[in-house]
């Protein structure tokens, strides 16, 4: 049995969207493949934890991997994560994680996931309607930046490219699109998957 592992942050989780979001549309679509092919032997993870940035997921990759790995089989990993990285508290006047930091999360993530002999897809940032994030109504001191989640975003495809990563860049988001400034609506899921879907379903 093969893996497919998502790791990022809520929006990997699916929050606001009732239909599960697009990492959970990977999922359905993983299981309606093998219902049409048995032999079809792969199973999809989504790994999203509300309020994730690299720095936590670093700490957490490996023992989220380990168990659900089937040696023998093969492994694709698909990270989503930096908008909570580049989250800046204005009081404070520095990011939750610093771009240098989140650079350095990146390219140890890769490594540690290279040791694993997984292919690898990075989703990135869909962007914010900053008119809803800045400052943040459940953060008052924080917000989000469409200059910053750019910046974060180049970074991480930057790495990509050092590392042979393949990167889906999904920046723009159409604010209709956004529930709450951050958080993409089950539209906006729907756009992420099928932007996402045929890049990976090449991997498979």
């Amino acid at each position: 049995m093969s893996q497919i592992l998502i790791f990022g942050d809520s929006i990997v989780y699916g929050a606001w969207d009732a239909k599960g979001g697009w990492a959970d549309r990977i999922k359905q679509e993983i299981h309606q493949k093998f219902l049409e092919d048995p032999d079809f032997s792969w199973l999809a993870h989504p790994l999203g934890v509300d309020g994730d940035t690299s720095k936590g997921l670093l700490k957490r990759f490996e023992s989220e991997t380990k168990p659900r790995i089937v040696y023998g089989g093969d492994t694709i990993f698909v990270f989503s994560i930096g908008d909570n990285d580049s989250l800046f508290n204005n009081k404070k006047k520095e990011h939750w994680v610093s771009p240098e930091e989140y650079n350095k999360n990146l390219q140890e993530l890769f490594k540690i996931a290279k040791t694993f002999k997984a292919k690898m897809l990075f989703v990135g940032s869909a962007g914010v309607d900053e008119s809803r994030v800045d400052p943040v109504p459940w953060l008052q001191e924080c917000s989000y930046k469409n200059e910053f989640a750019k910046q974060y975003n180049e970074i991480a495809k930057e790495v990509c490219k050092e590392n042979q990563v393949v990167f889906v860049d999904i920046f723009g988001m159409d604010k209709k699109h956004l529930i709450d400034g951050l958080h993409p609506n089950t539209e906006g899921h729907k756009l992420i998957f099928e932007a996402v879907w045929p890049v990976l379903e090449r991997l498979l």
